[in-house]
């Protein structure tokens, strides 16, 4: 019994030393399950469930311990909650002694709700219309000129294919590109006024009237 609890005390370092790597965010708690005990011996970053040395098993860690005795090393990553209801990523891993006993548990508890937040945060600065992508994904492949000219004359051809006359309406060009994204390319103002033979005002004055929805 005592090469046991020696057993589990060196896991004391092991708490701590996760404690320097992962930061604030992760709980490391060891628990004792010697003399049929289910009780915490060591724990950092308690802030995250609010429990403490000396507090009993939640009803989930008991869960978690017949998996373990069923022969399982370890259990999750799974996730659980916080006495403050923020969702937590956990793992629990079982220590054993050299029968093979369960003795002791060390678990870990990341709280995810920073994460969350970043998550939102990047996503939302990484998704863009598929419209306007279509263009822009193109432009960064190929020499610029070439690429402007190209992503143009696509627009063109596609507008040609539907009219039933020879002639497009600049203002339906203009109104295409605008839905693909090209004006937000380096002088397509410019470009697209010199391919449609009409000044760069009224180029501006179909963009005016596309961005107030007219």
């Amino acid at each position: 019994m005592d090469k046991d609890k020696e057993l589990l005390e060196s896991y004391r370092v092991v708490v701590k030393a996760l404690k320097e790597f992962f930061g604030e965010n992760v709980e490391i708690v060891l628990h004792t399950l010697i003399d049929n005990q289910s009780t915490i011996i060591a724990i950092e970053n308690g802030h995250i469930t609010g429990r403490k040395i000396g507090d009993s098993l939640t009803e989930a860690g008991k869960y978690v311990i017949e998996k373990l005795k069923g022969g399982l090393d370890y259990f999750g990553p799974y996730e659980s909650l916080s006495y403050k209801r923020k969702k937590l990523r956990s793992i629990t891993i079982g220590i054993r002694n050299r029968n093979n006993d369960l003795i002791g548990l060390l678990c870990l508890n990341m709280d995810l709700s920073n994460i969350e937040v970043m998550n939102k945060f990047t996503s939302f600065f990484l998704t863009f219309q598929e419209s306007k992508r279509e263009v822009l994904s193109k432009i960064t492949s190929l020499d610029y000129d070439e690429a402007i000219e190209r992503a143009f004359n696509e627009v063109y051809s596609i507008l040609s294919s539907k009219s039933s006359s020879n002639k497009i309406d600049n203002f339906t060009i203009v109104s295409e590109l605008y839905r693909r994204g090209f004006f937000k390319l380096k002088n397509s103002v410019s470009f697209v006024a010199n391919k449609l033979g009409i000044s760069i005002y009224t180029v501006y004055a179909y963009l005016r009237k596309l961005e107030k929805g007219v």
